[in-house]
């Protein structure tokens, strides 16, 4: 099930366009299998404990590999968006991560998700948190992938999280973290040396 929000975002489709599964429909999808044997490995890895870092690599693809069966279903990424509705805030993350960059405000987050702009606040707040914290800890999160992995420039990294002043982006980010870009970088780079 952890996996099922890796396969969203692998698939990197913007998913406020996807209609919501009908709460009185059966959640069900079916289809003709073409790689019988990889379900039968997909389910056998599944029920192991990985004692190897690439088994469970291999597990996650072997899953995304049998979801990938499904994707000509019109309904599926509806399905797997109505099976991971555990949170309200869980589900404006993955509608935000489906295009970080993007201009996100909190009416389009809302009418994605079949609710009022007042009562997604009304919800989000039930949940201690708000619209403006998800955005921001995604973007954070985001951010910080985009330093360590991709080794992109703090101007590139601001502008991939949706910020169209550094400035801001690095102000934002140390309140976040308490560091700058920069320096949260350099003290990683630390840590990995030690």
């Amino acid at each position: 099930m952890e996996s099922l929000p890796d396969y969203l975002l692998f698939l990197n489709k913007n998913l406020t366009c996807v209609k919501p599964w009908s709460r009185l429909a059966t959640p069900v999808i079916a289809c003709h299998s073409r790689t019988p044997e990889v379900f039968r490995l997909a389910a056998n890895h599944s029920k192991q404990q990985p004692s190897k870092p690439c088994e469970a690599e291999l597990t996650r693809a072997l899953l995304f590999t049998v979801l990938s069966n499904f994707l000509e279903q019109s309904r599926f990424i509806a399905l797997l968006m109505y099976i991971l509705r555990s949170s309200v805030r869980d589900s404006v993350c993955r509608i935000i991560q489906s295009d970080i960059q993007h201009y996100w405000n909190l009416r389009i987050v809302a009418s994605s998700l079949c609710l009022s702009p007042s009562l997604l606040k009304k919800k989000l707040k039930n949940e201690n948190t708000s619209y403006s914290q998800i955005v921001t800890e995604c973007r954070m999160r985001y951010a910080v992938q985009m330093l360590l992995m991709d080794n992109k420039n703090i101007t590139q990294v601001a502008q991939l999280c949706g910020y169209s002043s550094t400035s801001y982006f690095i102000s934002v980010f140390k309140a976040f973290y308490g560091l700058t870009p920069l320096n949260y970088l350099a003290k990683q780079r630390q840590k990995v040396m030690w």
